[in-house]
């Protein structure tokens, strides 16, 4: 990891999630050494009440090379991925889930299309409950719909190339995946879907089937839609 620039930055932001993070920080360790290139991890815990903070800490003196970052209250994860975005220094970018249920070692599935700017991993099959399924396939479906993007899950894990995110960012919630790809498309630059494994919450619970979120990220959604040039 002596390098001056990293190939691969894993980037997870975390909220509540003391049952998770120690393993799937465990096992981005393991496997991005044994893919034998120069990498980093950084983690934004974003405003946690719980044990987070302290787990973090301890899992910085297991791990020396990793990046803590935080944030003194909670602002959503789409902050807390902009966060991160703006300080991982890899040519490539991926943002990997603390809950577990897309773990570390489907990163080289998605490192295998490096010759596409955007690879979303599609999560075959989801393990989630019925009404969060309906929820992701309703908003794609809506994506499908208002910008003509073939994409079947967005919101899932995503490898980026370095420069798709050298731009500014200004949607919320969920909608920042929607906003990173749509500008990557508007620029010329080619993505792919590949099927990943999805697994059921190692703990606690998901915060982006919140009601408030939801209706939020639709409005948002509907907005930059209607007035084009809200995202650049």
């Amino acid at each position: 990891m002596a390098s001056l620039r990293p190939h691969l930055s894993v980037v997870i932001p975390v909220f509540q999630e003391q049952g998770s993070l120690e393993a799937t920080v465990d096992e981005a360790f393991r496997v991005l050494e044994e893919l034998g290139r120069p990498f980093e991890v950084l983690v934004c815990d974003d405003g946690s009440l719980d044990q987070t903070p302290q787990i973090l800490g301890w899992l910085q003196e297991r791990h020396p090379g990793l990046r803590a970052l935080s944030h003194p209250t909670n602002r959503g994860v789409a902050q807390a991925l902009k966060t991160l975005y703006s300080k991982a220094q890899g040519e490539w970018v991926v943002f990997l889930p603390a809950d577990g249920q897309v773990r570390a070692d489907q990163i080289p599935k998605l490192l295998q299309h490096q010759d596409f700017p955007v690879v979303l991993g599609r999560r075959q099959p989801r393990r989630d409950p019925i009404a969060r399924l309906a929820a992701s396939w309703g908003f794609n479906f809506l994506i499908r719909r208002l910008w003509g993007l073939q994409v079947w899950d967005v919101d899932s894990v995503v490898l980026y190339r370095r420069d798709v995110l050298d731009v500014e960012f200004r949607s919320r919630d969920l909608c920042l995946p929607v906003e990173v790809l749509l500008k990557a498309v508007r620029r010329g630059l080619a993505y792919i879907e590949v099927p990943i494994e999805h697994h059921p919450r190692r703990s606690g619970r998901a915060w982006g089937a919140n009601p408030r979120v939801v209706v939020r990220t639709l409005v948002d959604l509907l907005r930059a839609w209607w007035r084009p040039g809200l995202w650049g």
